[in-house]
């Protein structure tokens, strides 16, 4: 269902051009014409994801390259993946609205919704590095 996170049913895949080309990058901005898309997997290039920051955008493309990992591996084994049906990923694309908003006794409230407790951002992760072997 983590799917959802970049906009969609399914992950959108470009059609494959050559690097830094015109075409390449129509190719990505045709794979995200739908304004809900957030990222898409670019055929034999690697994955485009964006959001309303940085930290925003990185942990969308984290979570498209792990959903790929985790297919790969199942696909591996000689398993099918089991594909959450259309009405199934409609349900959750509208829970996807609220995700993570509601629920969170830690957070504060903003405009009504439950904000999660703020992060290390992305600039305090270059200015401390994290620790090695969880010391």
């Amino acid at each position: 269902y983590m799917v959802a996170a970049a906009g969609g049913k399914s992950i959108s895949k470009s059609k494959y051009a050559t690097f830094g080309s015109q075409e390449l990058s129509d190719n990505v901005c045709s794979a995200l014409k739908n304004p809900n898309r957030k990222a898409c997997l670019m055929s034999n290039h690697g994955l485009v994801a964006y959001g309303p920051n940085l930290d925003k955008a990185l942990w969308l493309a984290n979570e498209v390259e792990c959903l790929s990992k985790q297919y790969v591996q199942i696909l591996s084994t000689g398993l099918t993946a089991d594909i959450l049906s259309s009405s199934e990923m409609s349900t959750i694309l509208s829970k996807f609205k609220t995700y993570g908003k509601n629920g969170s006794s830690r957070g504060t409230k903003e405009n009504g919704a439950v904000v999660a407790p703020q992060q290390r951002s992305i600039k305090s992760l270059a200015k401390s590095p994290l620790p090695l072997n969880g010391t």
